[in-house]
């Protein structure tokens, strides 16, 4: 199974700090007990309310500072440009490749 060999390499490289949850992100986001995460990549739904709604609930699961990945950029602009012009997260790069991410992190209350 590919994604078993992925995150494998993954916890080599990342000290076993990786979890890959497979399943409806909004149902394992929403009863699961995860703990907190660094980053978190979101990558389920081109449509807006969905990966608003993903955004929602993986919130309160970020350490202080941490970082969103979000897939697919191009499809998703004005949502994650909102988050980023309204102070929520902040722009850290965004990576060529042929499916648009942007990298981002969420700001503080320090900051």
């Amino acid at each position: 199974f590919p994604v078993t060999i992925a995150v494998e390499y993954l916890n080599k490289h990342f000290g076993n700090r990786i979890r890959f949850y497979l399943g409806n992100s909004t149902d394992i986001l929403s009863r699961e007990k995860l703990g907190q995460f660094d980053c978190i990549h979101i990558d389920a739904d081109h449509r807006e309310d969905a990966v608003a709604n993903e955004f929602a609930l993986s919130r309160p699961l970020a350490s202080p500072g941490a970082f969103f990945v979000f897939d697919d950029y191009e499809a998703l602009r004005p949502l994650i440009d909102g988050y980023i012009s309204s102070g929520v997260l902040f722009h850290v790069d965004t990576p060529w490749s042929l499916w648009t991410n942007i990298v981002t992190r969420l700001r503080s209350v320090s900051l």
